[in-house]
């Protein structure tokens, strides 16, 4: 069906629209007869022609008997064909006119427009597919092409794959390199982590870079932060040398996002900010809603709580602006997380079910995680350390496709301490351990951290002297590497470290404790992980 919930129904033959009637309303609040030229019409609820509200006001379609009627008809006749070809050309040319207005202060206005038009949309993509197959590829590229921004957007990755698989199929042979790129981005963003990027065939520089941008946000999304780096910083070069200002936003904003990976604060907060204030001059809230996460997360590290309460708040502004329900969902999740640190776990827990259920019904496997994170952490804090197990595991067993290094270090980071409160040494040490490797591959000082406070709690678990040192020790390694970043451990986060520091202190006394955590600090991070394996490993081993 060629015209189904279109902004205009088809005119007669000579391709004009159906004129807009103005309707009243009685004061029943039932649609009275409409007006068209000053003459009265037939009520719409007797017309061949529904009327429907919509989000850029009245559309008009016919009853899905009657559009089912016409369609069989126009079949029969002649016109088919070039009722397809003017059907393909028009909704390709609304495309082509909203791709450039994606990223501007309109961008709202066009989301809107193109959402209303999606099932036209679909049925112009499936026509040009259709004449791809039997060699006229055009179409279908550009149309494809053009709509990639706008699935992008919201977050329509899925069918944003299988349409570009789709084109390509048909094109076997005619592959045009711009759609390949940005087909090996969207696979990535729906979790698949080996894809090639060949992106020197593209001619266009800007577009090129753009494609390039795409992929890197992908390989960001499934934890191959090498990867990304490298594809940003080629995108970057390319935006750069053409002034292009929205691609240099992007691709700063992802830097930052990748800075705060590697605990790279000054970047982050220098790339962030820089991002946040071009994609603000452009009018590009997507975009500024993609520096919402990183800066807030900055804040955070930084203890500055209303700080990043203000950035989430203003991140979940724009989100229901633009209708985004996944990053409704990471930003519950932001505001979930600093109520746990408020130690408000009512509020957090409320948030990150919200949250949750939102990531489900969007099918956003990665809102997924860090609801059921925030709902782990919150019930450990809480004292339910069974709730907090079913969370975790849940992340584990339900997730392994699409979770990150960063989210598996956590994840056996909290795991380790469930254990340690359980008093489950060999169990604890094993799943430190583990993160403690991930963290090594990161790169990241406050994930060594994380892993060797979590080690010291193991150690502690030991009543001895020796075992207390070792605590001691590991501790003054972790504040070492957190201070190498300048991010200290905020009061709010302290609570492990407090327990296991008193734990320690108890045995050894303040002077001593003082001591083997004065070592601790002196240890360079190869150090503090290779102290920490040979003294854990063997009782990790029990675990086995």
């Amino acid at each position: 069906m060629l015209f189904p919930g279109g902004r205009q129904a088809p005119g007669r033959r000579t391709g004009k629209p159906w004129s807009r009637a103005a309707s009243t309303t009685t004061s029943t609040g039932s649609r009275s007869s409409s007006t068209v030229q000053g003459k009265e019409e037939l009520p719409a609820e007797k017309s061949l022609v529904v009327v429907a509200d919509g989000p850029a006001g009245p559309r008009y379609r016919l009853l899905e008997s009657v559009a089912a009627y016409a369609a069989e008809r126009l079949r029969e006749t002649a016109d088919e064909a070039a009722a397809r070809e003017r059907h393909l050309r028009h909704y390709l040319a609304l495309a082509e006119h909203a791709e450039r207005r994606l990223r501007g202060p309109r961008q709202r206005d066009w989301l809107t427009r193109l959402d209303t038009e999606a099932c036209n949309l679909r049925a112009a993509l499936d026509e040009a597919v259709r004449r791809a197959a039997e060699g006229q590829s055009e179409e279908a590229v550009r149309l494809a092409t053009a709509l990639s921004w706008w699935w992008l957007l919201r977050g329509r990755l899925t069918e944003a794959r299988r349409t570009l698989a789709a084109v390509l199929t048909a094109t076997a042979g005619r592959c045009d390199p711009e759609l390949a790129l940005l087909h090996s981005g969207f696979v990535l963003l729906t979790g698949e982590r080996t894809v090639t990027c060949h992106a020197d065939a593209v001619p266009d520089p800007v577009r090129r870079a753009r494609a390039l941008w795409l992929n890197a946000y992908g390989r960001f999304s499934v934890g191959d932060l090498d990867g990304s780096r490298a594809l940003n910083t080629r995108a970057l070069i390319h935006f750069e040398a053409a002034d292009e200002q929205w691609g240099i936003a992007a691709a700063l904003g992802l830097r930052a996002a990748l800075a705060l990976v590697r605990g790279d604060l000054d970047g982050l907060a220098r790339d962030g900010q820089r991002s946040r204030a071009l994609f603000r001059d452009l009018g590009d809230r997507w975009g500024e809603l993609q520096t919402v996460s990183p800066l807030a997360a900055l804040a955070e590290i930084k203890g500055e709580y209303e700080q990043a309460a203000h950035r989430q708040h203003e991140g979940l502004q724009i989100a229901r602006e633009l209708s985004l329900e996944a990053e409704v969902s990471a930003r519950l999740s932001g505001l979930g997380r600093l109520a746990l640190l408020a130690r408000d776990f009512d509020r957090a827990r409320d948030l990150h079910e919200q949250a949750r259920r939102i990531a489900v019904d969007q099918g956003y496997k990665y809102g997924e995680i860090h609801a059921d994170m925030g709902l782990a952490l919150g019930a450990r804090r809480s004292g339910d350390i069974d709730a907090a197990e079913a969370h975790l595991l849940r992340i584990r067993d339900a997730h392994a496709d699409v979770s990150s290094p960063a989210g598996y270090h956590l994840l056996h980071a909290e795991l380790g301490f469930l254990a340690e409160l359980r008093g489950d040494a060999a169990r604890s040490a094993a799943h430190h351990l583990r993160s403690l490797r991930i963290a090594h591959a990161l790169g990241e000082p406050r994930a060594l951290a994380l892993s060797l406070e979590g080690l010291a709690g193991t150690a502690a678990l030991d009543a001895d002297r020796s075992g207390a040192a070792c605590a001691a020790l590991l501790l003054g390694a972790a504040h070492a590497a957190r201070r190498s970043v300048g991010a200290p451990l905020p009061a709010a986060e302290r609570g492990d470290v407090d327990r296991v520091t008193a734990a320690a202190r108890a045995v050894l006394g303040r002077r001593g404790f003082t001591e083997a955590f004065e070592r601790g600090t002196r240890l360079g991070p190869a150090e503090a992980e290779c102290h920490a394996r040979t003294t854990l490993a063997a009782l990790a081993d029990q675990a086995a």
